[in-house]
């Protein structure tokens, strides 16, 4: 199980779940672009060598069927993440076209850059603890 990505093409584990044991992990391998998993295309059971996944740091002990709820969970998030980007810079370029001579769209405007960043930064902590399943170091 290859997974290699630039600049957010490729392929990145997703979905990932507690396994059976400690050290292990479900994931499901997608196709990303952008950073955005576009097509599930395999699922399978990993053993964690390290207390991080990265593409050296596992060892495939099963290929599995993809479970599609773990399918619809990944990109309802991923709607959800776009939902919470696209829509505060939307909502300021709403405000700036029906109130042009206001003041207050451009606090709706800061307000949208200001959500957007903590939202990135929320979701890059988020990715790390949860996606990633960070586990606890091992024995």
């Amino acid at each position: 199980m290859k997974v290699r990505s630039i600049n957010g093409f490729g392929t990145r584990l997703l979905s990932v779940r507690p396994g059976d044991r400690q050290d292990e992990r479900r994931v499901i391998r997608w196709a990303t672009a952008l950073y955005i998993p576009l097509k599930p295309l395999d699922a399978a059971r990993i053993r964690l060598l390290t207390a991080r996944i990265s593409p050296s740091d596992f060892v495939v002990e099963g290929y599995e069927e993809i479970d599609r709820s773990a399918v619809r969970r990944t990109r309802l998030f991923t709607l959800l993440v776009f939902v919470a980007f696209v829509g505060p810079a939307l909502g300021a370029v709403a405000c700036r076209v029906l109130a042009p001579d206001a003041d207050w769209p451009h606090g709706v405007a800061l307000v949208a850059v200001v959500w957007a960043i903590a939202f990135a930064w929320k979701l890059r902590d988020w990715d790390d603890d949860r996606l990633w399943c960070k586990p606890t170091p091992l024995e």
